[in-house]
C-alpha cells in the first residue's frame, strides 16, 4: 500500500512543502509500508533529560549555567594554584561539591518519576490492523507507526492522533473526553472522515491517502483533505481524535495515525511548568553584585595592606607573619606579593557571596508550597479540589501584588446558566427560579439506592434521603417535561427555570385552533425561536456501548480507570419511554452532553416547553413537539461559533419542503448587523428586542439573540460550492472559511432573545472589597456586553453607589485623543512623557495633591497644563455631546465625575469642595462629585484604539486616577496587552485570574497567573501559576499566604547577606593584624562548614514556618498587606543596614577575644576557636531576634545546630592529629569549652553584638511601629477588652 502514490521516478514523497501525505499500513508479509515513514517519528515518548551516560555532563552543564556556581568552581580552581592556595584542595572543593551533589539528587529523582511514566505508557497495549492474520493485533504504544490502522475501544485511550475513519456509532460518530490534553471534562465530538457507505474495508484492501500540514501544538486546529476513489473531502478537528484522549460513550472507532510520539499535540503542549524569576529573586541579585564589590573592595584592600607591609621591611630582611610564596626564589616583591594575596583574599572571602543561599530558597519555596497545599482553608468541599502551586519559585510574588486583572464570567461568577428572561414576539418573558433535587439511586450515575422519597406532584420533585446533603444534591435536579409526563429529565444544574404561565399558554395555543388575543401572528415565530434554541447548539445525545472485539474474547485494552457517564459539565439526561419502534433500547440511558453552560440551559429552556431535542446526528436531529408530534430535520451545514464572527449559525432542511432554513445565535451586535434592512417590521422588532436586551444588561444576564434565514434549494447550492472549496484549502482555510460564512448569514429575521442569568460566586464581593482595603488595584476585563459588566461590576463591589463611571466608548480616531484629555483635564491628571514619572495612581493619592506640571510638547502628547488653567469657564453642554456623537456617553459622564466649573489651577479635583453653580449644577452632581469615585468602563473598540502607542500613557493617566476599570467586549489579547502595558509601564507586579481558553494569553502575560477551575476547562489552569477553585479563596492566598510567604523570604535574605559578611568581616579583621598574610584564625574545615552545616538548617525552618501575624489577623486587616505590596521588609536600604550591622558585630565578636586573650598564652588556634563559637551563638541569636513566633520546630532546629557543632568539634578534636599541616587541632576543642574565660566571652560579646539590634528594634516599635507591630499589640490587648470594634481596630492598625 506504500507504493500506491508512486510515480516513474520511484515511491511517493510523504514530504512536500511542509505538508505530509499518509497512507494506510496494513502490515502485510510481502511489503513493509513502514519502511516508508522512516522519516517520521515512531510513538515513543521520552520526556527524560537524561541517559545514563549523559547525565553527569548535561547535568553539570545545566547547573554551571548558574552564575553563581560559576563563581565557586573558579573560586575552587583557583585555590588549585600553588602560590594562591589558601585551604586544602580537596576541603575547598567540599561546598561546591555539596551543593551540586543535593542539586544532582534532586534531578535524578524528578528525572526517574519522568522515566517510569514514560515506561508505563510506552508499554501500554492497543490494537493494530495485520493483513497476514486479518484480524487487530495487540502492539505496545511504542511500536504504532504512521499509518497504522488502530483500533480503539470505549473507555480506552487514543494511542496517537487519528483520523476517524469508522465508528460503531450508525451516525458514524463517537464521543471524547479530552481531559488529558486540555482538561476539559466535557465530551466532545468527532465525524468519520467518510461516509457511512464509503468506510474502507481493511480485509480487502484500502485505497485512500490523506494530506495534512505540519505537527502543530495547536490543539483545537487541523487542515487536510482526504482521498477515496475519486472523491476528495476536508478534514478538520472534527475528524481528529487526539492522542490522550479517552474514548466515551461509543462502542469501538477506527482511525489511521498521521501523527505519533512527540508530533502529537499532546507531546507538542507538554511544556512543563514554567520558569518565573520573582521580584525577591531579581532584587537580590543586585544585591548579590553589591556583595561582589564589598568582596572586590576587601580583596585590594588586603592585597594593597600586604604590599605595603612587605615594602615596609628592607629588601634583604625577613618579614614577620609573611609566608613565602612557592617558587620565590630571593626576597618579596611588594608588587607581585600583593597581587597574589589578592586572589588568595578571593579564595578566603569567598562566602561573602552565599553559595548556599540558591539552594535555601528553593527549599524554603518547596516547603512554603506543601504548606499551601495543605490549607484546609483552600480545599472546596463540593468539587473536591483545592489550590494547587504549578509554578514553585515566585511564591513569595504574591506577597507583593499591585495590581489584580479578572476575568468575569466563570471567574467572578459560576459559570452555571440558568434561563431567566426572553423576549418574542414583541414580549418580555421573565422565569423564576425554584430549587429541586433528585434522589441519588435516580440519576444514571449511580449504582446504589436509597431510601424512598417523598413526592410532590404539583411540581413533580423528588428530595433526597439525609445521606445526599449540600451541594451535592444540589447538583442533581429532576423534573417532568410538559407534554412528555412518561420520561424525567435529570438536569445536572442546581436551579431550575419556572415555565412562565403567560408564554407556556402562548406556546399550546401553537397546536390549537384558538390563539389567545393578539397572539395569532406570533404563532410560527415563536415556534421557530424553540427551535433555534433546540437545533443551534452542539448538544448531543448518547447511548450505551458495546465493543465487539470484547464479545471476541478480547479484553478492553487500554482502558482509561474510572469510565463515567456523567462528566463534570452541564448536561441533561433522560430515559426515554417505551418504544418498540425506536433504534434506542428501553434499558439504554440517554444523555445530553453540553460543552457550554449557556447551551444546557437554552435546550433545557425549550425541554421546559415541550420542545424536546432527542437526538442528535451530525447529518440530522430529531425533535419532540409540546403536542407529543416528532419532526426529523437534516443538517446541511454548521458554522461553528468563533469570536470574531461571535455567531453560530445550522443550516437543516425541513421533510418535504424544498426550502432551507439557517438559524442562527449570537452576540446582538454580530446579529443585528446581519439583519433584512428591507424586511417590514424589523426596524421596529429590533428597537423592542433592544429595550428588552438593555434590560437583561442591567440586571447582569447574558444576552444571546436568535434569528433565522429561509433560503431556496438554487442559493444553497451555490454557497455549498464556495464553502466546499474555502474548507478544502490548506493555508487560508480559516480566512476563506469566514468570509464565506459571513456571506450567508445576510438577510437575518430577527426572532427574539434570551437572557441567562450567571450567578456570582460566593464570597467574591467580600474578596474584592478586601483586596481594595488592601490597595490592590482590581481590574475586570471582560468579553461580555457593557451594561451587563457593569451591573457585575456593582453586585461584587467593584462599583458602589455614587461612584462616577465614566463610559468612554469613542470609535473614531480622530476624536479619542480629544476626548481622552477631557479626561485628563477633569481627573487632574496628565499622560505627556514629562508627566509619566510623577502621575501617583489613585491609591496612592487618596490623601495627598495631584501632580501638576508646566510641560509643553507636540501633538498628540501635548501637555494639559494650560487646559487646565483655563478651564474654569469649560462647557461641557450641548456643544460637546453633539460633537462626542451618540456613540460616545462623555459628555454627560464627566460632568458627573466633576464639573468642570469647579476645577481650580492645582488643587485636588476629588477632595474640592464645590462651588455652588445653579445654573449646572444639579443635586445628583452635588452628591457624586464631592464624595464619588471616578470609575473607567471602556468597550472593546475604544480600547483597540487607546492601546495605540501614541494614547498608552494617557490611557494608564485616567486609569491611574480610577478606582476601578472595566474593560469590556475585550478580545483575548487585548486582555493580554492591557495587563503587559500597566505592567510595563508602571513597573507593578500584576496578577490575572480567569478560568477559559480566552484567558491563557493574559494569564502568561501576568507576573502571577492564577486559574480557576471552572466549567469552561481547565485550559486556563493548565497556563496558571496556581489554580482554585474559587475566587474568593484569593483573599487567603494573598492576604496570609503572600503575606508569610515575602516576610519569610525578605526576612531569610537579609539574614543570608548579614550571616555571611559577619564570617567574612571576622577574617577580614584578622589580616589588619597578621601582615595581610592571607592566614586565617581557625582551622580550614570550621571555615568551611560554617555556613554549609552549623548555619543553614535554621533559617531555612524560619523561611517555612515562621509568622508575623497569625492567619485571622491578616485577613480580618488586609491593610496589612502593604508590607509585601510596598516591599517594606526587604529593600536596598536593608541590605546595606544588614552590612553596617554584621561589620559592627563582626569587630565585636572578634576584638574582644582579641583583647581578653592579649599578652596571655593562648595560641592562634584556641583564640580561633573561641571566635568560631562566638560568631555561631551571635548569628544563632541574631536569627532568633528575627523569630516572631517560636514553634517547636524552632527550638529544637536551634539546638539541633549547636549540637552538630559541639559534636563536630568534640569528634574532629579527638581524632584528628596531623588534618591540619598549619597546626594540630588534636583535643584543642576539649581544652577551649573547658576554660572559664571561654563561656564568659561566649556570653558577654554576644550581649554587646546584639545589643544594638535589640535596642533599635524596641524604640522602633514602641515610638515609631508599623502596622504589622501595632496589629500585633492590639491583639495583646484584644485579650483583655473584648469590646473593641472592628472599626476601631482597623483604625488603630493603619493609623
Amino acid at each position: 500500500m506504500g507504493q500506491i502514490m508512486g510515480n516513474k521516478n520511484g515511491p511517493y514523497n510523504h514530504v512536500d512543502n511542509g505538508k505530509r501525505v499518509v497512507t494506510p499500513n496494513l502490515g502485510t508479509q510481502e511489503t513493509d509500508d513502514r519502511a516508508s515513514y522512516l522519516n517520521y517519528p515512531g510513538n515513543k515518548i521520552q520526556t527524560t533529560k537524561y541517559t545514563i551516560l549523559s547525565f553527569l555532563p548535561k547535568n553539570l552543564f545545566e547547573q554551571f549555567h548558574r552564575l553563581a556556581n560559576c563563581y565557586f568552581l573558579f573560586i575552587v580552581l583557583l585555590n588549585f594554584v600553588p602560590q594562591v592556595q589558601a585551604f586544602g584542595k580537596e576541603v575547598a572543593m567540599l561546598p561546591v561539591l555539596f551543593v551540586l551533589l543535593v542539586t544532582a539528587i534532586k534531578d535524578i529523582y524528578e528525572d526517574y518519576r519522568r522515566y517510569r511514566m514514560d515506561k508505563e505508557v510506552n508499554n501500554r497495549i492497543c490494537r493494530v490492523y495485520n493483513r497476514a492474520e486479518r484480524q487487530f493485533k495487540g502492539c505496545m504504544w511504542e511500536e504504532v507507526r504512521v499509518g497504522d490502522v488502530v483500533h480503539v475501544g470505549c473507555n480506552e485511550m487514543i494511542p496517537a492522533d487519528l483520523v476517524l475513519l469508522k465508528s460503531s456509532d450508525k451516525t458514524g460518530v463517537c464521543h471524547l473526553e479530552t481531559a488529558n490534553l486540555d482538561g476539559e471534562t466535557n465530551l466532545k465530538t468527532r465525524e468519520t472522515a467518510l461516509p457511512l457507505q464509503e468506510a474502507p474495508s481493511w480485509e480487502d484492501g484500502a485505497y485512500f491517502w490523506i494530506e495534512c500540514g505540519r505537527p502543530s501544538s495547536d490543539v483545537y486546529k487541523f487542515n487536510g483533505r482526504i482521498k477515496h476513489h475519486k472523491t476528495v473531502l476536508p478534514l478538520s478537528k472534527a475528524q481528529l481524535l487526539q492522542r490522550g484522549c479517552v474514548l466515551r460513550n461509543t462502542d469501538f472507532i477506527e482511525g489511521i495515525v498521521v501523527y505519533a510520539g512527540p508530533d502529537t499535540k499532546a507531546m507538542l503542549n507538554n511544556s512543563g511548568p514554567r520558569y518565573k524569576r520573582s521580584k525577591l529573586e531579581r532584587h537580590m541579585n543586585i544585591d548579590v553584585a553589591f556583595c561582589a564589590v564589598i568582596l572586590v573592595i576587601m580583596c585590594a584592600a588586603g592585597g594593597i595592606g600586604n604590599g605595603l607591609w612587605i615594602n615596609w621591611y628592607p629588601q634583604d630582611s625577613a618579614q614577620i607573619f609573611i609566608p613565602p610564596i612557592e617558587g620565590q626564589q630571593e626576597g618579596l616583591n611588594p608588587a607581585l606579593d600583593g597581587f597574589i594575596r589578592f586572589w588568595m583574599y578571593i579564595i578566603i572571602f569567598q562566602v561573602i557571596i552565599p553559595l548556599s543561599l540558591y539552594v535555601s530558597i528553593e527549599v524554603i519555596k518547596m516547603g512554603q508550597v506543601w504548606f499551601i497545599h495543605q490549607d484546609i482553608h483552600l480545599y472546596d468541599y463540593s468539587s473536591g479540589t483545592s489550590l494547587q502551586c504549578r509554578a514553585l519559585n515566585i511564591t513569595e510574588d504574591l506577597g507583593q501584588i499591585q495590581y489584580v486583572f479578572s476575568d468575569k464570567t466563570g471567574t467572578l461568577t459560576e459559570n452555571m446558566m440558568v434561563f431567566r428572561r426572553c423576549t418574542v414576539g414583541g414580549k418580555d418573558y421573565a422565569h423564576t427560579i425554584k430549587v429541586v433535587t433528585v434522589l441519588e439511586h435516580l440519576h444514571v450515575h449511580s449504582s446504589t439506592s436509597c431510601t424512598e422519597p417523598t413526592v410532590h406532584t404539583d411540581c413533580h420533585l423528588c428530595f433526597p434521603s439525609d445521606e445526599m446533603k449540600g451541594e451535592e444534591a444540589l447538583r442533581k435536579s429532576v423534573i417532568h417535561i410538559p407534554g412528555a409526563t412518561t420520561q424525567a429529565f435529570v438536569m445536572d444544574h442546581p436551579m431550575l427555570p419556572e415555565p412562565n404561565s403567560i408564554l407556556q399558554e402562548v406556546v399550546e395555543s401553537v397546536y390549537t385552533e384558538a390563539p389567545p388575543g393578539g397572539e395569532q401572528g406570533n404563532c410560527s415565530e415563536l415556534e421557530e425561536f424553540f427551535m433555534v434554541l433546540c437545533v443551534c447548539n452542539t448538544v448531543m445525545v448518547t447511548t450505551g456501548h458495546h465493543d465487539p472485539q470484547e464479545s471476541n474474547g478480547q479484553p478492553p485494552i487500554g482502558a482509561a480507570s474510572g469510565a463515567r457517564w456523567d462528566v463534570s459539565g452541564d448536561n441533561i439526561a433522560f430515559e426515554p419511554e417505551t418504544d418498540s419502534t425506536g433504534s434506542v433500547p428501553q434499558t439504554a440511558p440517554i444523555q445530553y452532553e453540553s460543552e457550554s453552560p449557556d447551551e444546557a440551559a437554552l435546550v433545557y429552556a425549550a425541554a421546559a416547553y415541550g420542545y424536546t431535542l432527542l437526538e442528535r446526528t451530525p447529518r440530522s436531529v430529531r425533535i419532540r413537539k409540546p403536542d407529543k408530534s416528532e419532526i426529523t430535520l437534516t443538517i446541511l451545514n454548521i458554522l461553528h461559533f468563533d469570536s470574531t464572527r461571535k455567531r453560530m449559525s445550522v443550516i437543516v432542511k425541513y421533510p418535504e419542503k424544498s426550502e432551507m432554513v439557517l438559524y442562527c445565535k449570537g452576540a446582538d451586535e454580530a446579529i443585528f448587523s446581519q439583519l433584512d434592512a428591507n424586511a417590514e417590521g424589523d426596524q421596529e422588532k429590533q428597537l423592542t428586542v433592544e429595550g428588552h436586551l438593555l434590560n437583561y444588561s442591567q440586571e447582569g444576564l447574558r444576552t444571546l439573540c436568535m434569528a433565522r434565514k429561509v433560503m431556496t434549494e438554487a442559493e444553497y447550492l451555490t454557497w455549498q460550492k464556495e464553502y466546499t472549496k474555502a474548507a478544502q484549502h490548506l493555508e487560508a482555510r480559516d480566512e476563506m472559511v469566514y468570509m464565506c460564512a459571513c456571506k450567508l448569514e445576510q438577510g437575518l429575521t430577527l426572532l427574539g432573545a434570551t437572557g441567562v442569568e450567571d450567578r456570582l460566586q460566593e464570597g467574591v464581593p467580600d474578596t474584592i472589597a478586601a483586596l481594595r482595603r488592601a490597595g490592590l488595584a482590581v481590574w475586570m476585563l471582560t468579553g461580555d456586553k457593557q451594561e451587563t459588566a457593569i451591573n457585575i461590576g456593582y453586585s461584587c463591589h467593584l462599583l458602589q453607589k455614587g461612584d462616577n463611571v465614566i463610559k468612554f466608548n469613542c470609535h473614531d480616531a480622530k476624536l479619542i485623543d480629544q476626548q481622552l484629555k477631557e479626561i485628563c483635564l477633569q481627573l487632574g491628571t496628565c499622560g505627556c512623557p514629562q508627566c509619566r514619572p510623577e502621575t501617583a495612581s489613585y491609591m496612592e493619592k487618596l490623601h495627598s495633591s495631584c501632580c501638576r506640571c508646566g510641560h509643553a510638547v507636540e501633538a498628540s502628547n501635548t501637555c494639559i497644563k494650560e487646559q487646565r488653567n483655563g478651564a474654569s469657564d469649560a462647557s461641557f453642554g450641548s456643544e460637546s455631546e453633539g460633537m462626542y456623537g451618540s456613540s460616545l456617553d462623555i459628555g454627560k459622564r464627566i460632568r458627573r465625575v466633576v464639573p468642570a466649573a469647579w476645577i481650580e489651577p492645582d488643587s485636588d479635583v476629588r477632595h474640592k469642595q464645590p462651588k455652588h453653580n445653579p445654573v449646572r449644577t444639579t443635586k445628583a452632581l452635588q452628591g457624586n462629585a464631592s464624595s464619588g469615585d471616578p470609575c473607567l468602563v471602556v468597550d472593546g473598540r475604544t480600547l483597540a484604539l487607546l492601546l495605540e502607542e501614541q494614547r498608552a500613557d494617557w490611557l494608564l493617566a485616567v486609569a491611574r486616577e480610577c478606582k476601578a476599570v472595566i474593560c469590556c467586549r475585550a478580545t483575548p489579547l487585548q486582555k493580554a496587552n492591557m495587563l503587559r502595558l500597566v505592567r510595563e509601564k508602571l513597573n507593578v507586579m500584576t496578577l490575572a485570574v480567569g478560568d477559559g481558553a480566552n484567558d491563557v494569553s493574559m494569564l502568561q502575560a501576568a507576573d502571577i497567573g492564577v486559574g480557576i477551575m471552572g466549567q469552561e476547562g481547565m485550559q486556563a489552569v493548565m497556563a496558571s501559576d496556581f489554580s482554585t477553585p474559587r475566587f474568593s479563596f484569593l483573599r487567603r492566598l494573598l492576604l496570609v499566604h503572600g503575606h508569610w510567604c515575602y516576610y519569610r523570604l525578605a526576612t531569610v535574605v537579609a539574614y543570608f547577606f548579614y550571616k555571611n559578611a559577619a564570617f567574612v568581616f571576622i577574617l577580614f579583621w584578622y589580616q589588619l593584624l597578621n601582615g595581610f598574610s592571607g592566614s586565617a584564625p581557625g582551622d580550614q574545615y570550621y571555615l568551611l562548614f560554617f555556613n554549609i552545616l552549623f548555619t543553614s538548617a535554621p533559617q531555612i525552618v524560619v523561611g517555612i514556618l515562621d509568622q508575623n501575624l497569625p492567619d485571622d489577623a491578616l485577613s480580618s486587616f488586609p491593610e496589612l498587606y502593604a508590607v509585601g505590596r510596598e516591599s517594606r521588609t526587604y529593600r536596598r536600604e536593608h541590605f546595606w543596614w544588614n552590612i553596617c550591622d554584621a561589620l559592627y558585630q563582626s569587630a565585636v565578636m572578634f576584638f574582644i577575644p582579641f583583647g581578653a586573650y592579649m599578652d596571655s598564652d593562648v595560641g592562634i588556634w584556641e583564640f580561633g576557636m573561641t571566635v568560631m563559637g562566638v560568631a555561631l551563638v551571635v548569628t544563632l541569636a541574631h536569627l532568633a531576634i528575627q523569630i516572631k513566633r517560636w514553634t517547636y520546630p524552632h527550638v529544637l532546629i536551634m539546638l539541633a545546630s549547636l549540637l552538630l557543632y559541639l559534636v563536630f568539634s568534640l569528634a574532629y578534636s579527638a581524632s584528628c592529629v596531623t588534618c591540619n599541616p598549619m597546626g594540630n587541632p588534636y583535643w584543642l576543642f576539649q581544652h577551649t569549652i573547658s576554660t572559664p574565660e571561654h563561656w564568659l566571652l561566649l556570653i558577654l560579646t554576644t550581649v554587646v553584638a546584639l545589643f544594638p539590634r535589640f535596642l533599635v528594634q524596641y524604640i522602633q516599635s514602641v515610638v515609631f511601629p508599623t502596622r504589622v507591630e501595632r496589629a500585633r499589640l492590639y491583639r495583646k490587648q484584644l485579650h483583655g477588652d473584648e469590646r473593641s470594634s472592628t472599626s476601631t481596630a482597623t483604625s488603630f492598625v493603619i493609623s
